[in-house]
């Protein structure tokens, strides 16, 4: 008889209000799943989360948005785009080579990284014996 009081703290406990953890996430598209605790649906292959919220209407309406991880791989994937970038420009900017006798000299460079491609044109000329300037 001494388990009775117990007993009925885990009954007590057990009436709870039920937790919905299932939620359509389908009017959204396919691949979509829903995040137990938040009001977002996420789109498991793009990172793409859609969540809705009120208004201030009386109605809902739909924030579309993306997860933390989908986020730093477009910056990752924006960092690496500028680096193909300049890339290709430095491959573009290559300076002439002068050797003995020569005053001027003018190259046209073309320099391609990844899907970045640039043009470049840069001179060079001897202004006085030992000394030179070069120009993009």
């Amino acid at each position: 008889m001494r388990f009775w009081p117990r007993q009925a703290a885990f009954a007590a406990q057990a009436s709870a209000a039920p937790v919905e953890y299932v939620k359509v996430c389908s009017l959204y598209g396919a691949q979509y799943y829903y995040s137990p605790g938040t009001d977002t649906c996420i789109n498991a292959d793009a990172g793409v989360t859609n969540r809705k919220v009120d208004d201030g209407n009386g109605g809902f309406t739909t924030v579309t948005g993306k997860t933390a991880l989908a986020a730093h791989v477009d910056d990752i994937d924006n960092r690496v785009t500028r680096a193909f970038e300049n890339a290709s420009i430095s491959t573009a900017l290559a300076a002439p080579d002068l050797i003995q006798g020569e005053h001027f000299g003018l190259r046209v460079n073309w320099g391609n990284a990844g899907a970045a491609d640039a043009f470049g044109i840069t001179g060079a000329a001897v202004l006085s014996e030992g000394f030179a300037v070069a120009a993009a």
